[in-house]
């Protein structure tokens, strides 16, 4: 499988190429996000060795919650939108590159936000059609 460049664009090239599959291989691909996120988004995406060192590190129960409303949205097709602050990125890469720096360290804020929206118009079975947007956010202070 190619890997893709932890960027937005690369974000959504993964994402065309996945919601291309057929829906029991995309379920697998939801189903192992969910169970590693760690180890499905090492296999899916480009790291620098900085950001493997974040990846590593994360909390169990943010990898978890990532795994999880990741995998859920891969499986339900529904976008997801990953907005990077790449200044910032660069930033980080050079105070983590740098065992002895004089300059200040720069921190890593993580957010997401995740919105279901019911369709006021019922489907013909009499439930709600539900869409969601997934949007993750990775932005830098020092």
């Amino acid at each position: 499988m190619n890997k893709y460049p932890f960027t937005s664009s690369g974000l959504q090239s993964l994402l065309l190429f996945l919601y291309g599959l057929p829906d029991p291989a995309l379920k697998d691909e939801a189903d192992a996000l969910a169970l590693d996120f760690r180890a499905w988004m090492m296999l899916h995406f480009e790291f620098s060795a900085t950001q493997i060192l974040y990846l590593e590190q994360m909390e169990d129960v943010l990898a978890e919650y990532f795994g999880t409303v990741c995998g859920f949205y891969i499986a339900a097709r529904w976008p997801i939108a990953l907005i990077k602050d790449e200044q910032g990125a660069a930033a980080a890469e050079k105070s983590g590159a740098a065992e002895r720096s004089s300059d200040p360290p720069v921190w890593k804020i993580v957010r997401s936000e995740d919105v279901l929206n019911p369709d006021a118009a019922r489907s013909t079975g009499g439930s709600p059609n539900v869409t969601g947007t997934l949007t993750i956010e990775i932005t830098y202070i020092s």
